[in-house]
């Protein structure tokens, strides 16, 4: 059975107000950590690999839970584990 969820959690430097678009509610969530962050070519700033999935971790019961995080790791291709650790100790 799939679930689907409409809140979306956004982290970054500018604080905005909880929003509903399209059905959506977009939440405000403070960063606890600023490294692990890329900014792409077109200016949009968005997690590498491994501050995602620290992530997912640390706030699985936003993302559906612990079986849904389960499954989600499991589609992660690959990490730097060094990076992981690094971003890990930051917490």
């Amino acid at each position: 059975m799939l679930t689907k969820f409409y809140e979306v959690y956004v982290s970054g430097e500018n604080r905005f107000a909880q929003f509903e678009y399209d059905g959506v509610t977009y939440r405000y969530i403070a960063p606890c950590i600023v490294i692990g962050v890329e900014r792409k070519n077109d200016g949009v700033r968005i997690t590498d690999m491994e501050r995602t999935v620290l992530d997912g971790i640390n706030d699985f019961q936003k993302i559906a839970g612990l079986e849904e995080l389960l499954r989600c790791l499991d589609l992660v291709p690959h990490v730097n584990e060094k990076k992981l650790l690094i971003l890990s100790r930051s917490l």
